[in-house]
C-alpha cells in the first residue's frame, strides 16, 4: 500500500511541476496529475482505515496534509493560468509534498 501511495503522489507531483513550470498555457499535464492524486486519495483512505487504531492522531494529520497538498496543487494550476505563479509557491508545494511522504511512511511502517 505504501509503495502504491508513494508512486501515485510522486507521479502527481511530477505532472503538476511539469504543468506549472512550462512557459506556455499547455494544460496536458494537469489531467494526469489530477488522476494520480484522485487515486492516491483512494489509497490514502485504505491506509487510514488500517492504521486508525495504531495512531488516530497521525492518521488525521496525514489526511489533512494530503488534502492541503491537493489544494495547493489546484491553486498552483489556477495561478499558472493567471500568470501569478511564484517560486515561493512552488517551494511551499514541494515542502508539503515531502511532509506528506514522510508522514505516510511513518504511519504505514510503524502503525499498520
Amino acid at each position: 500500500m505504501l509503495l502504491t501511495y508513494i508512486i501515485l503522489v510522486v507521479a502527481s507531483f511530477i505532472f503538476a511541476m511539469l504543468d506549472m513550470l512550462k512557459a506556455s498555457r499547455f494544460r496536458g499535464y494537469a489531467i494526469p496529475s489530477r488522476a494520480c492524486y484522485d487515486l492516491s486519495l483512494v489509497v490514502l483512505i485504505i491506509i487510514a482505515m488500517r492504521a486508525w487504531y495504531g495512531s488516530s492522531f497521525l492518521t488525521i494529520v496525514m489526511i489533512v496534509v494530503a488534502l492541503f497538498m491537493i489544494g495547493l496543487l489546484e491553486t498552483g494550476f489556477r495561478n499558472k493560468l493567471q500568470n501569478r505563479l511564484t517560486g515561493r509557491f512552488i517551494t511551499v508545494i514541494s515542502v508539503t509534498f515531502v511532509i506528506d511522504l514522510l508522514l505516510s511512511s511513518v504511519l504505514t511502517c510503524f502503525y499498520m
